[in-house]
C-alpha cells in the first residue's frame, strides 16, 4: 500500500500560529480602536485633518512584520514560512483597508481630545475670506429694510456667497462661520463664536443673519427669528454692540421700534450708560480722525468738527452723522461713515476673538 506523503516535522507547529497571526491582523484592520495604533513621533492629531485609511494600512503592515519577526525568532524551523505569513498578512490588511475606504462614506476622525464628524467640518478659510473682502470693499452704510425672519429671502449675504465664499456651496453661511470659529480655536466658547459670526455676517451685508445670532444673547424674551433667549450669556455686551450696528444699517426704514436709527439709539443707551466706554473706542476714534483728514469737502469739515466736540468716542453722535448722511444723500459723508463703520466692525471682531486692537 502507498503511504500518503508526510509533512515536514517543523510545519505542523507553525500552521496554527500563522493562521492566528493573519486572523489577528484582519481583526486589527477591521476594528481600529483609539490608541491601538499610536501615531508616529512628530505626528500631530488635528480635528481639521481628514486622515486616510492608508496610514492604518501602513501601521497594520508594521504590526504584522513585528509579530512575524517575534514568531520567527521563537520557532526553531526556517524563516521562510514566517516571511510568507508576513506577506499574506500585509496583503490581507491592504485589501481590507481599501474595502473600508470605499464602504465608509461617513467616517469619524478619532482625535486625542474629541471626536469630530468629518463630513460636517466647515470650509476652512471662510473667516479669512470675509475679512479679506472687508479690507477690499469695506462695509457700506446700507439703509436697507430687514425681514425679521429665521431664513431671510432677500439677504445680501447669500448674494455675496457666490463671489467671496464659493467653497461653502449651498450651506448656511452663518452656521458655517460659527462652526469654523469654534473648531479652529479662534473662539473658545459657543457664545463667542455666535457673536463673532454675527459680526462677520454684518460685514457682508447679512443684517438679518447677524440679528438672528445676537438677539438671543442681548434680549431677554424669545423671538420667532432668533429663538429662545440665552440668559447668562457671556457675550451680552458685544451682542448688544452688534445690535447697534445692525439697526444703524437698517437706517430710516421701519423696524421693530420705529426706524432703524431710532432702534439703534435705544441699544446705545441701554448698552453704554453714561460714562461707560468700550475697549475698542480709542482705536476707533483714531481711525475716524485719520479718515476725516483724508476726506474732502463737507465730509471733511463735518467729521472733523464732530470728532473734536465728542471728546472720547460717542456712538450717539456717530449715529447722528450717519442719519444725516442718509437723509441728505451726501456721497462724501456716506463714504466716510462707511469707512469708519468698516473699521469698527474689524475692531469689534478682533476684540471678540481676543486680539488687542492697537492704535495706529
Amino acid at each position: 500500500k502507498l503511504k500518503p506523503p508526510s509533512l515536514p516535522p517543523f510545519l505542523p507547529p507553525l500552521v496554527f500560529p500563522g493562521l492566528l497571526c493573519i486572523g489577528s491582523m484582519a481583526l486589527a484592520a477591521l476594528l481600529p480602536l483609539p490608541g491601538a495604533f499610536p501615531l508616529p513621533s512628530g505626528t500631530v492629531a488635528s480635528p481639521l485633518v481628514k486622515p486616510s485609511l492608508r496610514s492604518a494600512s501602513l501601521r497594520a503592515r508594521g504590526v504584522a512584520r513585528e509579530r512575524a519577526a517575534c514568531f520567527s525568532e521563537a520557532s526553531s524551523g526556517p524563516s521562510t514560512f514566517a516571511t510568507a505569513a508576513v506577506a499574506a498578512a500585509a496583503a490581507f490588511a491592504t485589501a481590507v483597508s481599501s474595502s473600508m475606504s470605499e464602504r465608509r462614506k461617513k467616517r469619524r476622525v478619532i482625535c486625542q481630545a474629541e471626536i469630530v464628524d468629518v463630513d460636517v467640518l466647515p470650509a476652512i478659510g471662510a473667516v479669512e475670506a470675509v475679512l479679506a473682502k472687508l479690507r477690499q470693499d469695506g462695509s457700506p452704510l446700507r439703509n436697507k429694510t430687514m425681514e425679521y425672519v429665521k431664513e431671510p429671502k432677500r439677504s445680501l449675504l447669500q448674494q455675496a456667497v457666490a463671489d467671496a465664499l464659493p467653497q461653502l456651496g449651498g450651506r448656511s453661511v452663518a452656521e458655517a462661520l460659527v462652526q469654523e470659529l469654534r473648531v479652529s480655536g479662534k473662539c473658545q466658547t459657543t457664545d463667542k463664536a455666535e457673536v463673532g459670526a454675527a459680526v462677520l455676517c454684518l460685514m457682508m451685508g447679512g443684517m438679518d443673519e447677524a440679528h438672528n445670532l445676537v438677539t438671543p444673547h442681548s434680549q431677554a424674551s424669545p423671538t420667532t427669528f432668533g429663538g429662545p433667549a440665552k440668559h447668562g450669556s457671556t457675550m451680552k455686551r458685544e451682542a448688544s454692540y452688534c445690535h447697534i450696528i445692525v439697526h444703524r444699517n437698517e437706517g430710516s426704514n421701519p423696524g421693530e421700534m420705529g426706524s432703524g436709527f431710532k432702534n439703534s439709539k435705544y441699544w446705545i443707551s441701554s448698552t453704554f450708560p453714561a460714562g461707560e466706554i468700550h475697549p475698542i473706542w480709542p482705536a476707533l476714534k483714531q481711525a475716524a480722525q485719520e479718515l476725516a483728514e483724508a476726506s474732502s469737502g463737507f465730509a471733511h469739515r463735518e467729521a472733523r468738527g464732530a470728532l473734536k466736540s465728542m471728546g472720547t468716542w460717542n456712538p450717539l453722535k456717530f449715529n447722528s452723522l450717519c442719519e444725516q448722511a442718509v437723509e441728505c444723500e451726501d456721497e462724501e459723508m456716506l463714504a466716510w461713515c462707511s469707512a469708519v463703520q468698516s473699521r469698527e466692525l474689524a475692531l469689534l471682531f478682533e476684540h471678540i476673538v481676543g486680539k488687542v486692537p492697537a492704535k495706529r
